[in-house]
């Protein structure tokens, strides 16, 4: 989902006023075709960071960075959505995904009654690999962590995603451990507003519909390819002519310059692969397993390909990265609101307890 950014106001939107009973709006995210994406945090967790700061009257900066951990990302159901509300995407993400993946945003907390509905999910600050792209350059290789023999789990249902593109693929910022690559982010699939799981009782026409749709996901992962090649000759052509035009300064705010030699391999493998990625997702009548050793070929020849043109991520998208997304003013205003809707301008009296 492609957020467009707006303004953070007030609404009278029933699914916000359901949510609000408990959390706590902090800023307008944007909005997509599914619905409108707030950053929230619940009541009970902002009360207890700030209880444990002492700090009512004053939030102190370690305050502020507690609560900033505790954010998470809730998106509300837009009546004018035309593609439906947000059932399919909370039954999808409660039901058809069982077990936790390091590269598959993870359900926290969904609310669905009447036209009240919500769905809460982590909050990756690093934004989608489109944005990124557009400001830092595409120096991307796809991640093999834990795919390497690519043999579907026993007892795995058989999915699709409906719109795996760039804008929906989230950036979490980089942490020590085994699915990380060098201080590059970590890649998570988001959006599964469209996604579907196929039933064993399908009939052979929804059955049919569900292979082609698997197989365009396979096609949708060319696409992204396709975009980022795009972009980094882009990026390649833009700081070719700073250069020959003897500019000193960077041709465009926030883009990283990219080694010749980086530049020049990554462009080949990626026609390579496009084209080879759009040939086999044209023929969709095939299992989906058959790509399997397709996949696990293209997966080997990343991590090769990203060994020979690693380079850590510059200091400026790394503070892009875990930038605070989230102002300490945003944070106060977000805290004012919510001592002003209970009634408190203070530090909260402990309550009396009653004689027996």
């Amino acid at each position: 989902m492609l957020l467009r950014r707006r303004s953070v106001k007030q609404t009278s939107n029933a699914s916000q006023t359901q949510y609000a009973k408990k959390n706590i709006l902090v800023k307008d995210l944007g909005a997509g075709d599914n619905g409108e994406t707030y950053c929230a945090i619940s009541k009970y967790d902002a009360d207890r960071v700030v209880a444990t700061h002492s700090a009512y009257n004053n939030l102190t900066p370690a305050c502020f960075d507690e609560l900033r951990a505790k954010l998470t990302v809730v998106k509300f159901y837009k009546p004018s959505n035309i593609e439906g509300d947000l059932s399919n995407e909370i039954n999808f993400l409660t039901k058809a995904i069982t077990t936790k993946h390091p590269r598959i945003t993870s359900w926290i907390d969904s609310h669905m009654r009447g036209g009240s509905q919500s769905l809460t999910l982590p909050l990756c600050s690093g934004g989608n690999l489109e944005s990124f792209t557009e400001e830092h350059g595409a120096t991307f290789s796809p991640s093999s962590s834990g795919m390497q023999d690519m043999t579907p789990a026993p007892g795995h249902p058989s999915v699709f995603h409906g719109d795996l593109r760039s804008g929906n693929t989230v950036l979490r910022p980089w942490e020590d451990s085994d699915c990380s690559f060098g201080n590059y982010p970590n890649m998570v699939v988001a959006d599964f507003g469209r996604a579907q799981k196929l039933h064993e009782d399908a009939p052979c026409g929804e059955r049919a519909h569900h292979l082609r749709s698997q197989w365009r996901d396979v096609g949708q992962i060319g696409c992204t390819m396709s975009y980022l090649r795009s972009m980094m000759r882009y990026l390649i052509a833009k700081q070719d002519c700073a250069v020959h035009c003897g500019a000193t300064e960077r041709c465009s705010a926030g883009l990283t310059a990219m080694h010749a030699k980086s530049s020049s391999l990554t462009d080949s493998t990626l026609g390579l692969w496009i084209e080879q990625f759009s040939t086999i997702a044209s023929d969709g009548s095939k299992p989906i397993t058959d790509c399997l050793p397709f996949l696990t070929r293209f997966l080997a020849t990343a991590k090769r390909q990203r060994a020979l043109c690693y380079e850590p991520l510059s200091a400026e998208a790394i503070a892009y990265m875990s930038g605070k997304k989230v102002s300490n003013e945003e944070l106060t205003m977000a805290w004012v609101q919510r001592m002003a809707s209970s009634g408190c301008s203070g530090r909260k009296k402990p309550a009396r307890r009653r004689r027996r």
